[in-house]
């Protein structure tokens, strides 16, 4: 029964998504072929996810989907305007907001736990990312550093720690393939978001967080 809600869950959070993409960009073969594998992949993703980690509740795990799912339509917008649209940041914070109270009614005991490693992954993440940004002029946007406090909410510290890890090495690898190419330029900026969505996918599907 869980993983039939949480299937329903991703189908209309992907509904959202498309929807949200739709008004913002004119449709086209590229957009119905994106939302449509990365669909597939996410609900492949989510029954491997349901049957490997067996104690995860279905409020961690819808949870969890909600972000890759928001993160998703960040990705598309980040690879075609190089731009972390903030009302999709500020969707995922409030939809947070309501998996707080889903945790507090479900998990109860656990709950000031989770908030706890919640709310200093978010202050911890955020004061490192300011740091770097103000010490390395121009080394991170600050739509990056809104995505990646926001992943800190959802994941807790460990979680977003491996997908930024994670979504840092492939952007490194993605940037060495480019340059030897010449598709680009030492100067040439690149997308992040995209990374991210595979660093988070990757980590999601190692560790259950």
């Amino acid at each position: 029964m869980n993983l039939l809600l949480l299937i329903i869950g991703i189908i209309l959070m992907q509904g959202a998504v498309y929807h949200y993409l739709l008004k913002r960009y004119k449709q086209s073969k590229q957009l119905i072929l994106y939302m449509v594998i990365s669909s597939l992949l996410i609900i492949g993703q989510a029954i491997f996810m349901y049957y490997t980690f067996k104690d995860a509740t279905l409020v961690h795990l819808m949870k969890l989907f909600t972000l890759e799912c928001g993160i998703l339509a960040l990705a598309w917008t980040d690879f075609r305007e190089h731009i972390i649209p903030n009302e999709v940041i500020v969707t995922l914070l409030s939809l947070r907001v309501i998996f707080y109270i889903w945790e507090f009614i479900e998990l109860q005991n656990c709950f000031f736990q989770v908030l706890t490693n919640s709310l200093m992954s978010f202050l911890l993440i955020g004061l490192f990312l300011i740091a770097v940004r103000l010490i390395a002029k121009d080394s991170i946007g600050f739509g990056d550093i809104k995505l990646m406090i926001t992943m800190a909410v959802y994941q807790g510290f460990m979680g977003v720690f491996s997908s930024i890890f994670l979504s840092l090495l492939i952007m490194s690898i993605v940037g060495i393939v480019l340059l030897v190419t010449k598709k680009k330029k030492k100067k040439d900026t690149m997308a992040f978001a995209p990374s991210v969505l595979v660093g988070l996918c990757v980590s999601m599907t190692m560790s259950g967080i």
